[in-house]
């Protein structure tokens, strides 16, 4: 009797060689990411004036694309380095391509230093919206939702970039710098709609604007998006790592 499909199977022998790596490492190792949720609730609680006296939820957008680029220099920090390795050598192996995105999604998630963040952003967020039950509920779905989604699609650009023998680093630098323009566009142009020219980042406002002004059904349907975003990323994504 098997514990699952046989690509998870191999997702699981990935994850397992990505863990004996980190146990290698010194328990010092999480003074990082706790001081990286130090840090980031500091930058969160520096953002909360310019977000409570903005109704339109601009502020909330601009904010969330900084956390959002967060998320994605670290996984692809964590990809580029800790992870390229075991992907590298799953290629020379009897590994469908499904189980290296599996792997590559599960590892990252698993990096303390993001948990740190997406916790400490979510935090914060409960702590500024709490007017009512849904909100406390929808919050951290959204949060949740979008982490997700930034963590799979830098996860299918890093495999992708292995796949075909490109250096993930370069795919690294072109996400993030491709991320700073949109945020640099957000500041420059006067424009309130300009954070929705990144999505999931703008759907998560969205739904949370919509959630405090009463519109949970908004609020649903943003996060409903942000999940089929998730979902069809992972159906296009095993196609193509």
């Amino acid at each position: 009797m098997t514990a699952g499909p046989e690509w998870w199977q191999n997702a699981r022998h990935l994850l397992a060689a990505s863990r004996t790596r980190r146990a290698k490492q010194s328990s010092t190792s999480l003074l990082f990411p706790a001081s990286l949720a130090l840090i980031n609730l500091f930058l969160c609680a520096y953002s909360e004036n310019p977000i409570k006296e903005d109704p339109s939820g601009h502020s909330l957008s601009l904010f969330l694309l900084a956390q959002g680029l967060g998320i994605l220099m670290l996984t692809l920090a964590h990809l580029s380095t800790t992870g390229v390795e075991i992907l590298r050598k799953s290629l020379v192996m009897p590994v469908p391509g499904s189980a290296r995105l599996a792997f590559a999604i599960a590892s990252s998630a698993r990096v303390p230093a993001i948990q740190a963040v997406v916790l400490s952003n979510v935090f914060f967020l409960l702590v500024l919206y709490h007017s009512s039950v849904a909100t406390v509920l929808l919050v951290p779905l959204l949060g949740g939702v979008m982490a997700a989604d930034i963590i799979v699609l830098a996860s299918i650009a890093v495999v992708a970039a292995i796949r075909i023998s490109r250096p993930p680093t370069i795919v690294a630098a072109w996400c993030v710098v491709g991320l700073l323009g949109v945020i640099a566009a957000t500041l420059l142009l006067p424009l309130p709609a300009a954070p929705a020219l990144l999505p999931p980042m703008s759907w998560t406002a969205r739904g949370i604007t919509a959630s405090v002004a009463g519109e949970t059904w908004k609020a649903i349907i943003y996060g409903a998006a942000g999940t089929a975003l998730l979902l069809a990323s992972i159906v296009i994504g095993r196609r193509i790592a």
